[in-house]
């Protein structure tokens, strides 16, 4: 998996990308891929911040309701795995 750029190189990508520079041109000139700029654009225009967000996302208060019904799960069939437990329906 590749490791994630510097929050100062994404920086320099959105500022050049800001100054009228195409996504490509400002990707070719820093040595990154036009997608990554585009992307590191976006989410910048929306968020004005360029803090790396989680890979996986933030699941803990969808979860947290459940979590006891999941340790009662695992006690009691310690053979299921978790894709293959039951759904339960959020409120």
């Amino acid at each position: 998996m590749p490791k994630a750029c510097s929050t100062g190189l994404r920086m320099r990508v959105v500022a050049a990308v800001r100054a009228s520079e195409t996504c490509r041109t400002a990707a070719a000139s820093l040595g990154v891929a036009p997608s990554a700029a585009g992307k590191w654009h976006r989410a910048f225009s929306r968020s004005r911040s360029m803090s790396l967000a989680r890979i996986s996302g933030f699941l803990g208060f969808a979860i947290d309701p459940h979590a006891e019904w999941g340790r009662k799960q695992a006690r009691t069939r310690p053979w299921i795995r978790v894709r293959a437990m039951p759904r339960v329906p959020f409120r």
